[in-house]
């Protein structure tokens, strides 16, 4: 009589088996017991809150329109423009209430491009615009005006790198000069509104430069232009109309 060797692949299958059951009936136990232990209110909300809920990045886009002030050009007035880029948005001041928007401050930075400048009304022969193509970095600091968070007040500070500019003679539409006497960087102050829904935020900002971005604009570096340039600062003035997401 012979004796047969037990089969090694039939005793790891059945010890496999075994292993799997005992982790599946100890696992279910655990999950009775995990359903049965109360959870109180605000442990649930912190365990069912995203940890980036505070944090949103963003697109906006929408419409400018800018001009100077009088001291250098003769009879500016507004000229339209675009705008778009992207934003940063943190929220805190955390307040506890029942409402969705719990969050009474906030603070948002932006990287935009937008068109500013400004048109003239003058004759032919003379200047009638001034194209300026800007990067723009807002810092704007975010207050709730309102219990569920839709109206906003916002503030801040705005550095802006001027990557561009031209200047055209009426009636013709082509530059006539792309070569201004303008400084590249310049600071505005900003301050605007916003009423924000589930699904956008709509803006309205007034920009006012607070540094003169004349670096040598006047009669003396620019004779052939009519009417004759005056001297003194130059600073950007805009309004803007964004959809934010």
């Amino acid at each position: 009589m012979h004796y047969k060797a037990p089969d090694l692949r039939y005793i790891k299958m059945k010890l496999n088996i075994r292993i799997w059951l005992t982790l599946i009936v100890l696992s279910c136990t655990l999950n009775g017991f995990a359903q049965d232990e109360p959870v109180d209110p605000e442990t649930e909300a912190l365990l069912t809150e995203s940890p980036n809920r505070n944090f949103k990045l963003g697109v906006r886009g929408g419409f400018a329109i800018s001009t100077f002030n009088p001291e250098v050009f003769s009879n500016p007035a507004f000229a339209f423009g675009i705008t778009g880029g992207a934003t940063a948005r943190w929220k805190f001041g955390k307040i506890k209430d029942a409402e969705r928007e719990n969050y009474r401050f906030g603070f948002e930075a932006q990287a935009n491009f937008i068109y500013r400048g400004s048109t003239f009304d003058n004759l032919d022969s003379q200047y009638n615009r001034i194209s300026l193509f800007y990067i723009d970095l807002p810092l704007l600091g975010i207050m709730k005006l309102d219990k569920k968070g839709h109206v906003k007040l916002l503030a801040g500070v705005q550095g802006s790198y001027l990557a561009n500019s031209s200047i055209f003679i009426k009636p013709n539409t082509y530059k006539d000069t792309t070569e201004l006497s303008l400084k590249p960087f310049s600071l505005s102050a900003v301050a605007g509104v916003e009423y924000r829904t589930d699904v956008v935020g709509i803006q309205f900002f007034i920009k006012q430069g607070i540094t003169d971005i004349n670096k040598g604009m006047n009669a003396i570096t620019y004779p052939k232009l009519a009417p004759v340039l005056g001297n003194g600062s130059i600073k950007n003035f805009t309004c803007e109309l964004t959809f934010s997401f």
